[in-house]
């Protein structure tokens, strides 16, 4: 299945071939690699270099390895964890501020709110109504609850639109979203009436795409996003999310 590999930082080598024999599909889901031994036999390098490779490999949520097991490791089902690791490490890295995550929220749950209104199921909207009634059933304290299920509510959403990749994405920043309203709800003067206004917000969307109402729909994530988070941002930042506001308001003149 491998070839062999240079000796030159050779790891990294093994972790491309690894890896394109997962994303081509050669490798599936629950399927094993060949024992260590034979890896190295393959990839013609040493045990400390496939080694390196397979650690890395499993950092990055492609592969699971079972101590003490005579297979080799598996190809894991889902690299979700190891997306988050790394969108997490950037977020960090490169110094992503709140209101970059924000604003790509703005422009993600537009989109995908439009798209939900045109393509939504009966289905879709029962779990939308499911995950906004235990919200608003939500003790009052349970911060991360709460959070939790706005993120289950929008997913239903992106599932709606029918785009599978707007769907992976949440799922992957799911984190990143429930810090990001964390820090709203730490600095709004009454967490209640916050919450209060995000369930209110849903029931008005949740009716936008009942109605099939793309452009209600989409207006209602601007714009909702808008207003509770900008007290958190700074002017610069502010005049940014504006920019959606304004390209996306009619031209009553035309």
């Amino acid at each position: 299945m491998f070839k062999p590999v240079g000796r030159s930082r050779a790891f990294e080598r093994v972790v491309e071939q690894i890896e394109q024999a997962i994303y081509s599909g050669e490798l599936k889901p629950g399927d094993h690699l060949p024992s260590e031994r034979i890896l190295v036999e393959q990839f013609e390098v040493g045990r400390s270099s496939v080694r390196e490779a397979l650690r890395i490999l499993e950092s990055m949520g492609l592969l699971i390895t079972t101590p003490g097991s005579p297979l080799g490791p598996k190809v894991s089902a889902s690299n979700q964890a190891g997306l988050l690791r790394m969108m997490s490490g950037f977020v960090q890295t490169q110094g992503i501020s709140l209101g970059a995550l924000v604003q790509y929220r703005m422009i993600a749950g537009s989109a995908a709110n439009f798209l939900a209104s045109q393509l939504r199921t009966d289905e879709h909207l029962e779990a939308m109504r499911e995950a906004n009634e235990a919200m608003r059933a939500t003790e009052p304290g349970d911060e991360d609850r709460f959070a939790r299920l706005d993120v289950q509510f929008h997913q239903a959403i992106a599932d709606a639109s029918g785009n599978p990749f707007l769907t992976l994405v949440n799922t992957v920043i799911s984190d990143l979203i429930v810090d990001l309203m964390m820090s709203a709800y730490h600095q709004a003067e009454t967490e209640q009436g916050l919450w209060s206004s995000f369930v209110e917000h849903h029931d008005a969307l949740i009716e936008a795409i009942a109605d099939r109402d793309g452009a209600r729909a989409s207006a209602i994530a601007r714009q909702t996003l808008y207003d509770f988070y900008r007290d958190l941002l700074d002017a610069e930042e502010q005049r940014r999310l504006e920019l959606l506001l304004i390209h996306s308001t009619p031209d009553t003149n035309a």
